[in-house]
């Protein structure tokens, strides 16, 4: 069905359950992207709006590449509601709430300097059970 979490109805490139976890809307194109990078206290930092409660069983990941074609991409900060993993050779995440409506969040991921000059970086929602109930 057109509902279904895989299904990319609007052809924007983001199927259903990315546009939840986003905050998008489903029904309407995106236009603007999702992920931004930006200079912060001289080193880069990956940006991106999500919605405030996107779900215990859905997961945002930030992955880098050397490149496109590798196949090879390096898991940089694994995200939930109520969870984050920040890899070993990431340097942080902030969450802020500025300047956004009451049901999103802004976040910002700083970018270790590892990743050299010539990076790809993507957001891949899943959805899935990754955490487990204290």
């Amino acid at each position: 069905p057109a509902s279904a979490p895989g299904i990319d109805g609007e052809g924007d490139g983001l199927a259903n359950l990315a546009e939840f976890a986003f905050g998008t809307n489903p029904k309407a194109p995106e236009v603007s992207p999702i992920l931004s990078l930006e200079r912060r206290s001289g080193a880069w930092a990956a940006v991106f709006q999500a919605q405030s409660t996107f779900g215990r069983d859905c997961v945002i990941r930030l992955e880098a590449s050397p490149s496109l074609g590798s196949g090879q991409w390096t898991q940089l900060a694994l995200l939930n509601d109520e969870y984050e993993q920040i890899e070993e050779f990431a340097a942080g995440v902030t969450k802020t709430s500025e300047s956004l409506p009451s049901t999103h969040l802004l976040y910002t991921i700083q970018l270790p300097p590892s990743l050299g000059p010539t990076s790809f970086l993507r957001l891949r929602v899943a959805q899935e059970r990754h955490f487990t109930d204290p």
